[in-house]
């Protein structure tokens, strides 16, 4: 009995696992709505902080790179890769990155926690200056946000002005993520009011540089008078 729990106890030390928990990080079942959009692709998270959700990604996806600009971090999550048994990971890897100075890494795929005092920038970086990026970028974001709603109200502002897709999911339910075929509860860690908060959908932001940049230049764009509306209001708020 000892054995079997000795056993169980090292293969979930090598699980993607959420280590600090949402609203701080990405529920992990965001890697299986995704799927379709990463599978045999070179994936980028942008705050990869300890590697749980680029660890998830790697399942699906041809290679992963999570870029983090907290060098702690990103040892600890180099560590994991290192130290996982059969090569578990030996797609992914963690790297330091500031993005506000820093190259990012090409990919096929970003995906992103939305900060709002970067979200601007990210916008620029990886679709303004990068004009053979033909992939997606994946915006991750709820109406609250972690503390307000200013997330929600750039990242659906933004949605409104140059298109996209959205999807949303209901994390107050119990929220599993599946891993090598197998299914796991993903531990969320919810403070007292985002548990008790109607406002408990997880949304994600899809966009890709073409369909950004044809209603970037289109004039009189329907959702314009929306997009101010929401401009005003975020400003309100900062």
């Amino acid at each position: 009995m000892q054995y079997i729990i000795n056993y169980f106890q090292y293969i979930m030390k090598y699980l993607p696992h959420n280590i600090s928990g949402y609203p701080r990080r990405s529920p992990l079942a965001v890697a299986n709505r995704i799927e379709k959009y990463i599978v045999g692709k070179h994936v980028c998270e942008i705050g990869s902080h300890k590697g749980a959700i680029s660890l998830a990604l790697s399942q699906y996806a041809s290679k992963v790179t999570g870029i983090e600009i907290h060098k702690c971090l990103v040892y600890e999550a180099s560590k994991i890769v290192d130290n996982a048994p059969g090569g578990l990971y030996e797609n992914t890897s963690f790297e330091y990155c500031d993005i506000t100075t820093d190259s990012i890494p090409a990919a096929d795929i970003y995906y992103v926690w939305i900060t709002p005092k970067l979200f601007n920038l990210l916008l620029r970086r990886l679709l303004d200056e990068k004009p053979d990026f033909k992939g997606k970028i994946i915006f991750a974001f709820t109406k609250m946000g972690v503390t307000n709603p200013v997330q929600y109200l750039k990242t659906m502002g933004a949605y409104n002005r140059f298109g996209g897709e959205v999807i949303t999911f209901d994390i107050n339910s119990p929220s599993f993520y599946v891993f090598n075929g197998q299914t796991y509860r993903d531990k969320m860690i919810k403070t007292y009011s985002m548990s008790k908060s109607p406002h408990s959908k997880y949304n994600l932001w899809i966009i890709d540089r073409d369909e950004y940049m044809k209603n970037k230049l289109t004039v009189n764009h329907p959702y314009e008078n929306e997009w101010q509306h929401l401009c005003s209001t975020y400003k309100s708020l900062t």
